[in-house]
């Protein structure tokens, strides 16, 4: 490994392409990629000739949708021709692929890879102006409903060079296509909202079996790509971590504005879900702008950093400086996790959203006094009902980190 020379440059490289995974076959490779935050599964033919660049040759496969995500199936020969794969997105459940190397063939088998009674029957994407549509048609137990799923970015500063990615979904009687085609025909639709925008995670457009009941009743789903998630590659996670945590704040705020001022959205009904880190960003962007938002749903929120990243005690402190800072050394660290805290920004007179909080009794990860002093602190400045429920861990509520 000290000889540079030894090493051999054998795939090009592409500034956009962030690897996701990667698959090793006897006869070729199998890069999975993300490109704009849209899905990409490239092949590399390393038994064939390399050309005059010394690049082997390459094959971009074809996908059943621009819009999804790629989940590398158990590929265990390595001696093969074929490499599989699901391939789900938020309007169609995972199919799954099978690509034929040496006769260029993709198969895809249209039934779910994860339920039975659930299959799609018809699915395709358009582009129109700077968004992509996907409809589809899927069978739920022997029920039919016709999706829409659109995706697009927001520009959300100033000088507009700042885009943030964000995917709405809603069934074919909602009529996001028509608003496409025509601005004036607004959908005011009841919308929940869902972002995460922390550790580099993805907040990807898959099949959520629960938001299935939602769509059925005429409701648009929407997730938001802030800054501080990897939907665009490291760079996207850097740009709100540590003393930049704000922008993915003020990323979320400036978002679900927008879906009330565009008409997506009825301004009544704006909800926001979300799990942990996404607790703090719906907690933190509620503080600044509460009106906006009717209910929130936050899973073992994680509503006060600064008092977390102070104790150094706690089990994932230290390994957090990377994402939160490290407010113990930097003063632009502690000022900005005080000025976003959830916590400690709550005002008395703000008439914040209904709010449901839960929290794990075991749960190291955020402690479940932290949800329990936000509720009470809550409580105290709202004067109204609000709901908690405490249960055992982290991950009963939620599958990520």
């Amino acid at each position: 490994h000290h000889h540079r020379e030894a090493w051999e440059c054998i795939v090009s490289n592409d500034d956009d392409a962030h690897l996701d995974e990667l698959d090793v076959f006897s006869r070729f490779l199998v890069l999975y990629e993300r490109v704009n935050a849209l899905p990409r599964v490239r092949i590399v033919h390393t038994g064939a000739e390399k050309d005059e660049r010394g690049f082997f040759p390459e094959t971009i496969l074809p996908l059943p949708c621009r819009v999804g995500c790629v989940t590398p199936l158990p590929n265990v020969e390595h001696d093969t021709d074929k490499v599989d794969f699901s391939f789900a997105s938020s309007v169609l459940p995972d199919v799954h692929c099978s690509y034929n190397v040496v006769d260029d063939s993709m198969s895809i088998l249209t039934s779910s890879v994860k339920a039975e009674k659930l299959f799609t029957s018809r699915c395709n994407h358009e582009v129109l102006g700077e968004v992509i549509l996907t409809e589809s048609l899927v069978n739920i137990q022997g029920e039919e409903i016709e999706l829409q799923q659109l995706r697009f970015s927001l520009p959300v500063d100033k000088d507009n060079d700042t885009h943030v990615p964000m995917t709405l979904i809603g069934s074919r009687s909602v009529g996001l296509k028509e608003w496409v085609l025509n601005a004036e025909k607004k959908p005011m639709a009841p919308t929940l909202l869902t972002a995460y925008g922390s550790y580099g995670e993805i907040t990807e457009a898959d099949w959520q079996p629960e938001h299935y009941p939602l769509l059925m009743r005429g409701w648009v789903v929407g997730l938001v790509h802030v800054r501080g998630g990897g939907e665009l590659g490291r760079t996207w996670h850097h740009a709100a971590r540590a003393e930049k945590k704000h922008k993915s704040v003020s990323d979320l705020d400036r978002c679900a504005e927008w879906v009330v001022q565009s008409g997506i959205a009825h301004p009544q009904q704006l909800a926001g879900e979300a799990d942990s880190a996404g607790g703090f960003l719906f907690a933190s962007a509620a503080n600044r702008n509460p009106h906006l938002w009717a209910a929130l749903v936050l899973r073992v929120g994680f509503f006060d950093p600064l008092t977390s990243m102070l104790d150094t005690s706690l089990p994932l402190t230290t390994q957090d400086f990377h994402e939160w800072g490290n407010p113990l050394d930097d003063e632009d660290v502690f000022r900005s996790l005080l000025s976003l805290s959830p916590y400690y920004n709550l005002q008395p007179t703000q008439g914040y959203p209904s709010v449901f909080l839960t929290a794990g009794m075991e749960d190291y990860r955020v402690p479940y006094w932290q949800v329990a002093k936000f509720m009470a602190r809550l409580r105290q400045s709202q004067h109204k009902e609000l709901s908690e429920e405490l249960s055992d861990g982290h991950h009963h509520h939620h599958h990520h980190h």
